[in-house]
């Protein structure tokens, strides 16, 4: 499916044949599902306006990647576009350079706001996300705003919290975590199940080899966002970062920068 289907507006019928006053169901032209219930006054953004939007606002940027992703029935859609720009480009260790990418994203459902999120890209690995720090930097916006400049101004002042986060992630490139370490972080994890912290801590190895890392807490980290780019699947062919386990593992991603307080047991190495 293309993200950029014709989104019609229909009234809703009570099995009556009476309208219901006020309420309108969004359609999938394509495919004909239903996508979201909304109100009379309900101002509908569809997703073709926000890529132009956005194209708009950040054509100064070479977009050197870009993936559309939606739900089984295009209710949700997001598209990242990675950039190939030197001034966003930093090195976290030598030969391991984070690029800025761009995450961007529209629903039809009736409750989801049109925004972006920023989140890390490693050249290192062809799909390698990234997350930042609380909520990946997302931004929303209620109402569909018609001004690249003020998206572009945006997107400049959440760069400096990026760069910030890049920042974290030199220091635990030289902060020695272990196999051990990982797992004690990962055991009180109850939300993981018992399968995706198993598969977590035996796979570790394997991809600390395959990028050729030494034990670190960025490392680790590495681990499991990999995980979340390689290794999660979504449902009925929508994209995987629709599915439970990209979820979960975005939390497990946001919870190991708690990891210096939520767990004595761990004792950091410096």
């Amino acid at each position: 499916m293309e993200p950029f289907f014709n989104v019609v507006k229909e009234p809703i019928f009570r099995q009556s044949g009476r309208e219901i006053p006020n309420k309108f169901v969004l359609i999938n032209e394509e495919t004909n599902d239903e996508l979201g219930i909304i109100s009379k006054d309900y101002e509908v953004v569809y997703n073709r306006q926000v890529f132009n939007l956005f194209s708009e606002a950040m054509g100064a940027y070479k977009v050197t990647k870009e993936n559309h992703h939606l739900d089984s029935i295009g209710r949700r859609w997001k598209c990242d576009w990675v950039f190939d720009d030197d001034k966003l480009n930093m090195e976290i260790m030598p030969a391991d350079v984070v690029g800025l990418a761009l995450r961007f994203f529209n629903g039809y459902d009736g409750k989801t706001s049109f925004g972006y999120e920023l989140y890390g890209f490693r050249a290192l690995c062809s799909n390698g996300q990234v997350f930042g720090k609380k909520s990946l930097f997302s931004k929303t916006y209620q109402h569909f705003i018609n001004s690249p400049q003020r998206l572009h101004t945006d997107f400049i002042s959440h760069m400096t919290n990026f760069q910030i986060n890049v920042g974290i992630w030199q220091d635990w490139a030289k902060i020695p975590f272990t196999k051990n370490q990982f797992k004690v972080f990962l055991e009180d994890k109850k939300y993981l199940g018992k399968r995706l912290s198993a598969n977590l801590l035996q796979d570790s190895s394997k991809i600390l080899n395959m990028f050729n890392m030494d034990e670190s807490m960025w490392a680790y980290y590495n681990v499991i966002t990999y995980f979340s780019s390689h290794e999660t699947k979504g449902s009925k062919g929508a994209s995987p970062i629709f599915g439970h386990g990209y979820h979960v593992l975005t939390k497990l991603a946001e919870d190991f920068y708690n990891i210096k307080t939520e767990n004595p047991g761990i004792k950091l190495l410096k």
